[in-house]
């Protein structure tokens, strides 16, 4: 008997202290395996790989610790280890056949049946149904084939009765059973197309000048570019996507991209239970989101605007999700997607009414299936910043076109509270603009001030204006009261601030209580009140000054080592004169 190596003992002794049970300790006992084979079984048997599977697939050896890690059961091996008694297991093709479609099963996939099925068909005798007489050459169209109809549930009989399979090329067979494929397959049949925002006679247009004064390439600039490739596998159907923000034309080639900008790399999961990926910078994939979706389509041109055809004609077949026309529907009137869910969130999913129900626990009376999505769900992120009597005024715009490039403040990356005052403003325009003699956008940007004060009291937001006069009273009376509230003021103990006050005369009073804080902005009318969490956080100091019977209010700041005087104003913000000015900096050096 071989003597147990030193690395096997240790490995056996890391698996005793970390709690392995006797049967996994006995596979790392066995002495004919190499020790990088059993500390692979180790790793497996940690991550809970059944034991009964791997000494299975030891019984078998060669490339079936493969097999052990893409999830085959003790009971599979047991039917693979038949398998090599039949006659046709050692001739070539049909061992490579064997091999190929068993190895095709994914780690994440369950069953295994229709491999199992498959490969012992293969085995049965497929020379004369599938090969005719081929015996030589590897079947490769064949066996990727076999893949996609495993990936799509379909029986290996089923698969024996389409006339002409032999014939058949692997794209020919797929074609016609991936939904929406053909169509694009058709437009971009060499799986690579370049294009340019520039129109074709533009670009006829520029390659006439490259004759005429013998060049050899121009550059566009902010003439944007794209360039797509496409590759279709038994698993997936791959997706590779660049932009480039200029346009490069060159004599023989034609339109090229160049120094892209911007990578796009998409995964259409083939199968029953294939679902859209997205490719991020570190590799990893991620499930396809609407909001992405957008950006293929808004930055891409007509190659963006079919990919996204062929996707959603795909999920809406495969997904069982007639949701995926509206949603495409709604794509193409208003080139963007701006709730933030998935594809795989379409699953069987009929129509917009049950998708945003399903995903959105909220009692909004908002029927999803007649309004524009995007409106309606920017109004529905809207109505808890708004006052109750509001928010009917506000439902009624669900189904309003007009509101299309305001919802767009959704589809971006800002805080919610921002997304909801832009578009409260943008639908206050659209309301005032029409009615309001003396509307103006200036006057009524006030609103945003308006919103946010309102956020710091703690109060809800009115939309129920008349007039943009009536905003600025709104906000008016709003920042008046938020100049009266009474806040907490506390000066640190460490503050920057304390050597300042040696350098200034008795005269400078520096204003540290909260009580002091609202009466010099209520006498002074301004809003010195809103420079709270300036003080508690040592960030200013607010002196009052009075001098030739006129009080001034002054904010210094420090900078380095240095501190600055970065506003000083009299009653109601008026200019502070030049010698009083100078007789402050006078003292701040």
């Amino acid at each position: 008997m071989r003597k147990m190596r030193k690395t096997q003992i240790k490995l056996i002794e890391k698996a005793k202290k970390n709690g392995f049970t006797e049967e996994q300790i006995r596979v790392l006992s066995y002495e004919n395996y190499t020790i990088d084979y059993l500390t692979e079984l180790y790793e497996m048997m940690e991550t809970g790989t059944d034991v009964a599977a791997i000494e299975a697939s030891m019984s078998l050896g060669g490339y079936r610790l493969d097999l052990l890690k893409k999830g085959y059961t003790a009971e599979d091996f047991n039917v693979i280890k038949v398998f090599e008694d039949k006659p046709l297991y050692y001739k070539f093709p049909y061992f490579y056949m064997f091999k190929r479609v068993l190895s095709g099963k994914s780690k994440h996939e369950t069953d295994s049946s229709l491999y199992l099925e498959y490969a012992g068909c293969i085995l049965d005798g497929m020379d004369d149904d599938v090969l005719k007489n081929k015996p030589d050459t590897i079947p490769d169209t064949i066996t990727d084939i076999m893949l996609f109809a495993i990936k799509n549930k379909l029986p290996f009989q089923e698969l024996l009765t389409i006339p002409h399979l032999s014939d058949m090329t692997f794209e020919e067979f797929a074609c016609n059973r991936i939904p929406g494929y053909i169509t694009f397959h058709e437009k971009y049949p060499d799986g690579r197309k370049v294009a340019s925002a520039l129109s074709e006679d533009a670009v006829t247009a520029y390659q006439n000048v490259m004759k005429l004064h013998g060049e050899r390439r121009i550059t566009v600039d902010w003439e944007a570019s794209y360039c797509m490739r496409y590759s279709l596998s038994p698993q997936a159907v791959n997706i590779s996507l660049i932009r480039s923000e200029n346009t490069v034309i060159k004599k023989d080639v034609g339109v090229c991209c160049e120094g892209f900008c911007g990578k796009i790399e998409i995964v259409v999961f083939l199968g029953a239970d294939g679902n859209i990926f997205i490719k991020k910078g570190n590799g990893r994939l991620f499930p396809l989101s609407f909001r992405e979706i957008s950006h293929i389509y808004q930055e891409y041109g007509e190659i963006g605007h079919d990919i996204c055809e062929f996707l959603f004609t795909y999920t809406e077949k495969q997904f069982d999700a007639s949701v995926m026309k509206d949603l495409y529907r709604t794509l193409c009137r208003d080139t963007y997607l701006n709730i933030p869910l998935k594809f795989s969130d379409c699953y069987s999913v009929k129509n917009c009414n049950q998708l945003m129900h399903t995903h959105y626990k909220t009692d909004t009376p908002i029927n999803w299936n007649k309004a524009d999505i995007n409106v309606a769900y920017a109004i529905m992120k809207c109505l808890p910043y708004i006052r109750d009597v509001d928010k009917g005024r506000l439902l009624q715009e669900t189904k309003n076109e007009e509101l299309v490039p305001a919802a767009a403040e959704f589809f971006e990356r800002h805080k919610q509270s921002y997304k909801a005052s832009n578009f409260l403003l943008d639908y206050l325009s659209y309301n005032l603009s029409g009615n309001d003699g003396c509307y103006c956008y200036n006057n009524l940007s006030y609103f945003q001030d308006y919103f946010y004060l309102c956020r710091e009291m703690h109060c809800k937001v009115s939309i129920g204006f008349k007039s943009s006069k009536k905003v600025i009273e709104a906000h008016d009376d709003m920042a008046e009261r938020h100049r009266n509230r009474l806040h907490h003021v506390s000066v640190p103990k460490d503050s920057v601030f304390y050597p300042l006050r040696e350098l200034l005369p008795s005269d400078f009073e520096w204003i540290k209580g909260g009580k002091r804080l609202r009466e010099e902005g209520i006498q002074m009318k301004h809003c010195v009140n809103m420079y709270y969490r300036d003080i508690n956080d040592d960030r200013c100091a607010i002196y009052s000054l009075v001098r030739d019977g006129k009080r001034y209010t002054m904010e210094v700041i420090k900078k380095g080592n240095k501190y600055r005087i970065r506003q000083i104003f009299g009653y109601h913000n008026s200019d502070c004169p030049d010698e009083v000015r100078k007789y402050v900096k006078g003292f701040i050096k």
